[in-house]
Order: structure tokens, then sequence, then C-alpha cells
């Protein structure tokens, strides 16, 4: 009996470790996005990584919002990581924004305006 439950235990504190660990694993390769509409200017906060995987869900939903929007507002204060997936679907909202209002990207870390920067994006955004 006593052997049982130890083996119990065991297996208990084995899969509470692997939980976090999948758990914390997850985290880093998600992306949230925070929308909030006021009146014409749609600000979108973003979450996470924006590469690959995630991209096409950024996209998707700059597809549908972005109708009526004359400001964009994008802050990544909480934006971890971008890839050049991420890259090409900034480059396509501001493309889009070109034509109907403005779009600013607000509060980008060290790590992500470095990227803008060898990219030559920090010419063609409004980087706040």
């Amino acid at each position: 009996h006593t052997l049982y439950t130890k083996k119990n235990a065991i297996s208990l504190h084995i899969l509470n470790k692997i939980t976090t660990f999948a758990s914390s694993y997850i985290k880093n390769i998600i992306m949230e996005i925070e929308k909030a509409l006021n009146g014409t200017e749609l600000t979108l906060k973003i979450v996470g990584r924006l590469d690959t995987v995630t991209a096409p869900e950024l996209e998707a939903c700059l597809k549908e919002s972005l109708d009526g929007v004359a400001n964009l507002v994008m802050d990544f204060a909480a934006l971890d990581y971008i890839s050049s997936a991420g890259l090409r679907v900034i480059l396509q909202a501001q493309k889009t924004m070109n034509k109907q209002g403005d779009m600013l990207i607000k509060n980008v870390n060290e790590t992500i305006n470095e990227v803008f920067e060898m990219t030559g994006f920090v010419d063609i955004l409004n980087i706040e």
C-alpha cells in the first residue's frame, strides 16, 4: 500500500512537471491579439510571438477588422519576437492603411526595433 502511494506521488510529481513545461512552451509559441475599437480608431495589442505560425492569425484579424478604420494603432509592448512572416503582415497592413488612413506602431522594444532598423522598416512605418 505504501509503495503504491509513493508511485502515485512520483507519477503526480512528474505529470505536474510535464504540464508546467508544456504550458510554458505553448506560451512561448502563441500570440494573442487584444482588439479595441474606438470610433474609427482600431488598436491591436499584440502579445507573444509574431512568426510563421502566428502571422496568419494577425493577417485574418486585420482583414476582418480594417473596414472603416481610419487609424490603426499596433501596440507592441508585449511583442517578444517578429519573423519575416510577421514583417510581411505588418507591411501589408501599412499598404492597406496608406489607402484609407494612418497606421502607428507604438511601444516597440529594442529587439523588435533592431529588426525594423535592419530591414529598413523604420523608413516605411510610423513608429512611436
